[in-house]
């Protein structure tokens, strides 16, 4: 089996395990905006922010946001001409994919594992590419 492959089968088989979901999570929760996003949703119970109740509710929430913006992109997305295996959306960005993922941060999180790359058309909308998502999902 194709090593790449065997990341996407792992993907499939222990999403809420995968070393890309584990460095998303530390990702997301390091980031200041989602922390006060976090905290807001508590009461502004500010001290919840170093528990394990806020890795476990983030991590939770996490793998929940990514099955909606995968879903969104097998949905609305659209094979890429340069590598066929890639699954993009036109004129989406940051506000879209942590909007509908409903984690502040998703999309920065993303694109630090290389599961989405931001490119822009000839027309100045933002492309979001998704490696590979098309073989898999």
């Amino acid at each position: 089996m194709d090593p790449e492959d065997l990341e996407y089968h792992t993907i499939r088989d222990s999403i809420h395990s995968h070393p890309k979901v584990l460095a998303m999570l530390e990702h997301v929760t390091s980031d200041d905006g989602y922390r006060i996003y976090f905290s807001k949703m508590m009461g502004n119970n500010v001290s919840l922010l170093d528990t394990p109740v806020f890795r476990c509710v983030t991590h939770r929430m996490l793998v929940g946001g990514l099955v909606m913006v995968w879903s969104k992109a097998f949905q609305d997305g659209k094979q890429s001409l340069t590598a066929s295996d890639d699954i993009i959306l036109v004129d989406a960005g940051r506000e879209f994919i942590d909007a509908l993922s409903g984690v502040p941060g998703t999309f920065n999180a993303l694109k630090a594992v290389d599961w989405l790359v931001e490119e822009w058309d000839l027309d100045g909308k933002c492309v979001l590419r998704f490696p590979r998502l098309g073989k898999y999902i």
